[in-house]
């Protein structure tokens, strides 16, 4: 097969709020009429974040060593190549990779190098979860009528009977599965919302964030023991692709897609992702800590997110600085309330200076490029 994705082998992680045990139910709202700023409620959705990790392909800054074409099931390594700002990179894939169907496919030459482009690996993942929801929706359309008859306009088939949107949100695949009808008469379905995404294994700490295994911290948390954890379960690679600046370049099966001018150039930026290391600090703190950050991200999703000023994951950011600033034993049921208050003070500085530190690259702005309110 020439799809790269079908041959390869994954291991599957459930990321964020769900395996950290803090999620999150939010209304789902459509607007009435396409000329209508009035919104209605159709439901409510789960948000939970699924990541497919490559089995037999990693990462390292380090250059790797001679892949023997005597040997087809040889781990591939590819170099990560730190760019800006920090916690950034592209990845190069080493000359002797051939025999790995589909992979020339997806890299762009960049003068001596060859890069994975990651426009066109999610590009391709986005095709395979398409098909393989088509496939889904007409056999559960099908399996509602056992004698296969054809619909009449007055037949009714609920939500439930099919998945019903696949969606490109960024540099992850939006899948949203309705899970059964909530109240019938009023329209309303209680929905799951997955953003799957494609990640690559780094092989060690990456130099960006040697800083947050070593800085002081004033309530000592995270521990040495949990800093030791999180450090050897690692972290990952994963595409940072902007769909505004989408290329026009479809290479063929064949060849190899060559470098464009302009915006046909595929992109191939990259980033490094810590949800591994964020479920495991996340599952360290107290419940007091989990309400405090339960309330901040359900205001920051209810009355702020919808302003896209800021990423989603500028709460579970500020939330982690604050735990590393505020004492656990300040952390209370009796201050839940100044806890909130503070976090919403933080997410009020952090807009007006478009300002915010990545927790574990700290040279890192997550507000870059982030408009001014």
């Amino acid at each position: 097969s020439n799809c790269f994705i079908a041959g390869q082998k994954f291991d599957g992680q459930r990321v964020g709020s769900m395996p950290e045990d803090v999620p999150i139910v939010q209304p789902i709202r459509q607007p009435i009429d396409s000329d209508d700023d009035v919104m209605r409620d159709v439901g409510f959705s789960f948000e939970c974040d699924y990541n497919l990790c490559f089995k037999d392909i990693s990462a390292s800054e380090n250059p790797p060593q001679r892949v023997d074409l005597k040997s087809p099931e040889e781990h591939v390594q590819l170099q990560v190549l730190p760019s800006m700002p920090p916690g950034y990179a592209r990845l190069a894939v080493p000359p002797n990779v051939d025999w790995v169907p589909g992979l020339q496919s997806l890299c762009v030459q960049d003068e001596e190098i060859r890069l994975l482009s990651s426009e066109l690996l999610i590009e391709q993942m986005y095709n395979v979860l398409t098909i393989i929801t088509a496939i889904l929706n007409v056999h559960r359309m099908k399996k509602h009528d056992s004698n296969d008859k054809p619909y009449n306009e007055e037949d009714c088939i609920s939500l439930g009977d099919y998945l019903q949107y696949v969606g490109q949100a960024g540099p992850a695949v939006h899948v949203v599965m309705c899970m059964g009808d909530l109240s019938p008469q009023k329209g309303k379905c209680l929905f799951l919302t997955e953003d799957v995404s494609l990640s690559v294994p780094c092989k060690e700490w990456p130099s960006c964030a040697k800083e947050w295994c070593t800085r002081d911290r004033p309530s000592r948390w995270p521990s040495q023991e949990l800093i030791k954890k999180v450090i050897q379960d690692g972290c990952h690679i994963v595409p940072k692709f902007d769909a505004a600046v989408k290329s026009s370049v479809t290479p063929s099966n064949s060849e190899m897609a060559e470098a464009a001018e302009g915006s046909n150039f595929p992109q191939t930026q990259w980033r490094y992702s810590f949800s591994l290391a964020e479920r495991t600090l996340m599952n360290s703190i107290t419940d007091e800590q989990k309400m405090c950050y339960l309330i901040f991200k359900y205001l920051f999703s209810r009355y702020i997110k919808l302003d896209s000023v800021i990423i989603t994951y500028t709460p579970k950011t500020l939330f982690l600085w604050a735990l590393e600033t505020v004492p656990v034993d300040q952390w209370t049921k009796a201050t839940i309330g100044d806890r909130v208050k503070d976090l919403m003070e933080d997410l009020r500085t952090c807009i007006k200076k478009k300002h915010c530190p990545h927790y574990f690259i700290s040279g890192s702005n997550t507000q870059i490029g982030r408009a001014h309110v």
